[in-house]
């Protein structure tokens, strides 16, 4: 009888265990889950600290010229790629329809973007428009050193 009872302590003893590491198991996987929910957020926080700032005005400007220069844009047929098909019922269909000239009007909208600002160089960001002028407000000559 006391073999049996030994027996039974062990088996309460080993169930209790695996209940007990599963509880253990489940709690730190959540604490995991916690804990990468969090470092997501982390990163994206830093990716917004490590973003180039704008300020509203600027990017008030940008959304003008962007605009002003898709509302002048004018598109040809030679701008797109067309594939026509015919159907059983004679019915013709637009297959595929693609834009040919994304990269032209990107580099025309960047030309019209930087004609609304003053570019600098990488970190000259500090430097002052007025270091263009003398004390009297006369442009300085770029030729001097």
């Amino acid at each position: 009888m006391e073999n049996k009872t030994s027996e039974n302590i062990i088996k309460y003893q080993d169930q209790l265990t695996a209940e007990t590491l599963e509880g253990i198991i489940n709690n730190l996987q959540n604490q995991v889950g916690e804990l990468n929910t969090e470092i997501n957020k982390k990163e994206k926080t830093l990716q917004d600290i490590n973003k180039p700032t704008i300020t509203q005005k600027q990017l008030d400007a940008i959304n003008e010229a962007v605009s002003n220069y898709t509302d002048n844009v004018e598109f040809s047929e030679n701008d797109f790629d067309v594939e026509l098909s015919m159907e059983y019922d004679n019915k013709v269909e637009l297959n595929s329809l693609s834009f040919n000239s994304e990269g032209d009007m990107f580099d025309d909208i960047m030309r019209y973007v930087e004609k609304e600002f003053r570019i600098v160089k990488e970190g000259d960001e500090s430097e002052d428009i007025m270091g263009d002028f003398d004390e009297n407000g006369n442009a300085k000559s770029h030729d001097e050193s």
